[in-house]
């Protein structure tokens, strides 16, 4: 009887967070993501080229507003740093500003693969003394998969992987401009909240 009325409690939670998935009175959601990522920069200048394997780890916090048919619009601010510097050694934190959309699959029981895809822009600060300007700036593409899990009405677990290519502002290094653009597999966790 004790099991019988338990599974009943699950099949009614993991219910109640399809019906969340699929609902549209919950459009909002706010959420917070951990990133670690791979990346392999290709650097040029007027006279060499060179890669450079340079990973990093982020914090991201994200809101979205999803419409009534498992698509959502979000902002993401993320805070990213890297092992060593981009430029010299003292550069190693990037601030990023995302845009993108998210698409989910409902399979039942609060199983949800998603899909998802943004641009941004983002800023890193350079030393003035030795460069032309006092920050760089990025343009990134993000492509995401992954699996989401709804529990009891609107929290949303994800994790996921993400393939990116970021192309980074040429500095002038006083001998030369660097020309810098990157790639890098993400692996992503996460944690929102539907409202």
């Amino acid at each position: 009887m004790r099991i019988a009325a338990l599974m009943m409690l699950v099949i009614s939670m993991s219910a109640a967070a399809q019906d969340v998935v699929t609902r549209n009175s919950r459009n909002l959601a706010i959420g917070f993501q951990s990133l670690s990522s791979t990346n392999t920069f290709e650097l040029d200048t007027s006279s060499a080229s060179a890669d450079d394997d340079n990973d990093s780890t982020a914090l991201a916090l994200t809101l979205s507003y999803y419409t009534s048919k498992n698509i959502a619009f979000f902002l993401e601010y993320q805070s990213e740093e890297f092992d060593h510097g981009i430029y010299d050694n003292s550069n190693k934190k990037l601030t990023s500003l995302n845009v993108g959309f998210l698409r989910e699959y409902p399979l039942g029981y609060g199983f949800t693969p998603y899909v998802q895809g943004a641009v941004g822009i983002g800023s890193i600060e350079l030393d003035p003394s030795v460069y032309s300007n006092d920050s760089a700036s990025t343009m990134n593409l993000k492509i995401t998969a992954g699996m989401a899990l709804y529990i009891a009405e609107a929290w949303r677990f994800h994790l996921g992987l993400s393939g990116q290519y970021r192309s980074w502002q040429s500095v002038d290094l006083g001998s030369g401009d660097i020309d810098i653009s990157e790639t890098s597999l993400i692996g992503v966790a996460g944690l929102g909240f539907r409202f």
